[in-house]
């Protein structure tokens, strides 16, 4: 029959998500060189939420990504992922913003 197994929808799911879970790094990390290059002419007290932050959301980002390896269809924890990628783009966003003296 043309019906997929649990295993095999399970499978493809978890190939979906880490396309997504890919192309989100991608443009964090797009973002995260555009910072690093820039985060010299930060002031040090700016500088330094900035990567306290950045530093809270990547402990985020890796105990979901540890989490999904183990369960690998876990809507709830890609939830928390998006989340914190989301959250990373906007910090590095607006850090971007920042108005350098």
């Amino acid at each position: 029959s043309g019906w997929l197994s649990v295993a095999d929808r399970q499978e493809m799911a978890a190939r979906i998500y880490a396309t997504e879970d890919a192309s989100l790094a991608a443009t964090v990390s797009s973002l995260e060189e555009s910072f690093n290059a820039r985060q010299a002419s930060l002031a040090p007290s700016v500088k330094a939420a900035y990567l306290k932050g950045l530093r809270s959301l990547d402990d985020s980002i890796r105990e979901c990504r540890a989490s999904l390896e183990r369960e690998p269809c876990n809507t709830l924890t890609r939830a928390y992922l998006v989340s914190a990628y989301t959250q990373k783009a906007e910090v590095l966003a607006a850090a971007l913003k920042f108005d350098v003296p």
